[in-house]
């Protein structure tokens, strides 16, 4: 039986060295015509743009230039979603539209990961290639979170603070007491609060007689601010009750 093979062979691979080699310059000098032109005469760059161009070179391989410099030139922003609900949500639209807004004015990329996963057992691993993240208002001890602590990335926290990292907040307790007190003016006396879980996996349904405790500061935070109104008025707040629920429309209808 006679086999015919193909005589086509792969076409070279183009990379910044052989590119160098055919131009007659340093792969340093061919580097910066993307990464550094201000290091380049404009003459000189578009020479190697436009060489690059005709032969279908479409500059660096980002990848392979994150590994070298550790410079992924990306943010991680980590949230206590998931991941469909971003987009549905108005505080959570309108947050990524500020990142957005911030990251392309310094040419730089996002990359969205959230905690929660429809039927996820367990915590993946981050693969994520990013050079940072802002943590928006999540469990404290979550896995992920101390993964991300534990490599010694730069952090900024959203509604909660981590010792040592920045963090961007509004005043939660203050805005809670002005809420309560609006409504204990109006003569009410008896109150539910529906909130997202004090901790993970705890679901369901309390009285506020005592204290909230748990890992979601921005939670706690604000449920224990509107329970220290109420004692401050007299409020019997065993008439008072939590239920702690998932963070979308469907189990907050159900919680009321």
């Amino acid at each position: 039986m006679k086999i015919n093979s193909s005589n086509n062979t792969a076409t070279p691979r183009i990379t910044i060295k052989s590119l160098a080699a055919t131009l007659g310059v340093s792969h340093t000098t061919v580097s910066n015509a993307w990464n550094n032109p201000e290091k380049l005469s404009p003459e000189l760059r578009e020479h190697i743009l436009r060489y690059a161009s005709e032969i279908g070179f479409q500059g660096p391989d980002k990848l392979a230039r994150a590994l070298r410099t550790g410079n992924a030139n990306t943010i991680g922003v980590i949230f206590n979603d998931s991941m469909s609900y971003v987009f549905i949500d108005p505080h959570d639209i309108a947050l990524m539209r500020g990142i957005a807004s911030r990251c392309e004015a310094q040419d730089v990329n996002l990359a969205l990961i959230p905690l929660r996963k429809p039927q996820q057992t367990g915590t993946a691993p981050l693969t994520a290639l990013v050079d940072g993240y802002i943590l928006n208002a999540t469990h404290n001890s979550a896995d992920v979170i101390q993964q991300i602590l534990a490599r010694g990335q730069r952090v900024v926290t959203l509604d909660f603070q981590f010792p040592g990292y920045s963090s961007v907040s509004i005043d939660n307790a203050g805005a809670m007491h002005d809420i309560a007190h609006y409504l204990l003016g109006k003569g009410h006396r008896r109150f539910g609060i529906i909130a997202f879980a004090s901790q993970a996996n705890v679901l369901g349904m309390r009285s506020l007689r005592e204290p909230i405790t748990g890992d979601n500061t921005l939670m706690l935070t604000r449920v224990n601010a509107c329970r220290d109104a109420f004692l401050a008025n007299n409020v019997n707040v065993e008439r008072c009750w939590l239920y702690e629920t998932r963070h979308d429309e469907e189990h907050g209808e159900t919680a009321a």
